[in-house]
C-alpha cells in the first residue's frame, strides 16, 4: 500500500495522503458492521433482561392478587421487538455490504484519494468530494477493535474513520492513540 505520512514529532501532528485500497476499505467496513453489530447484540441482551424483570415482576403481582397482564404485554413487546430487529440486522448486513461494493467501484473508477491531518486539536479529511473539519468534541465514540481505531461522527452517525494499525502505519498509529486519548475514553470491544 503506498501511503505518504508527515509527522511533525514536537507539534503530534500526523498527515496522511491515502489512495483507495479496496481491500483495506472492505477489511475497514467489516470492520464497522461487526462493531454496530455486537452493538446491537449489546441492546438485545438489555431489552431480553429487562422483559424477564416485567415477567418476573408480572408472576410476583399474580401471586398476590394484583393484575399484571400490562407487564405480561410489555414483556412480550419487548421480546417481539428483539425478534423483529435481529430479522432486520441480517438485512441490513446484506444491504451494507452491498452498498460497500458499489462504493468500492465507484472509488476504484474515480481514482479516489483521501487526505487525513490529525492533530492536537482534532482532524481535517477531504477526499475527491468533500473537505470536512473536525474538533475531538465532533466525534460520537471512539472504538479499538481488530486493530483498527474507530471514530464515529457525532452529527452524521454513520460516517466513521478507521485507521488500521499495520506495518506501514505503526509509528503514526501509536501517536494517534495518544492523541485521541487525550481527547476522550476509547471504548475496546472484545
Amino acid at each position: 500500500m503506498n501511503i505518504e505520512m508527515e509527522h511533525i514529532e514536537n507539534e503530534k501532528i500526523i498527515i496522511l495522503n491515502k489512495p483507495f485500497d479496496k481491500q483495506s476499505f472492505i477489511r475497514s467496513s467489516e470492520i464497522i458492521m461487526e462493531i454496530n453489530a455486537k452493538l446491537i447484540r449489546k441492546e438485545h441482551v438489555r431489552t431480553l433482561i429487562l422483559a424477564l424483570t416485567f415477567i418476573i415482576i408480572g408472576i410476583f403481582f399474580n401471586r398476590i392478587g394484583i393484575n399484571s397482564t400490562f407487564l405480561f404485554v410489555i414483556s412480550a413487546l419487548l421480546v417481539f421487538l428483539v425478534i423483529v430487529v435481529y430479522f432486520n440486522l441480517k438485512r441490513i448486513k446484506k444491504e451494507f455490504q452491498m452498498k460497500t461494493q458499489a462504493l468500492c467501484e465507484k472509488y476504484e473508477s474515480i481514482d479516489f484519494k483521501s487526505n487525513y491531518e490529525i492533530d492536537k486539536d482534532g482532524m481535517s479529511y477531504s477526499d475527491n468530494d468533500k473537505d470536512i473539519k473536525y474538533k475531538w468534541k465532533d466525534f460520537k465514540c471512539c472504538y479499538l477493535y481488530k486493530n483498527h481505531l474507530i471514530l464515529f461522527d457525532y452529527k452524521l452517525l454513520k460516517a466513521y474513520y478507521a485507521f488500521e494499525n499495520n506495518e506501514s502505519f505503526s509509528d503514526n498509529y501509536k501517536i494517534l492513540l495518544n492523541l485521541v486519548q487525550t481527547n476522550f475514553k476509547i471504548k475496546r470491544i472484545h
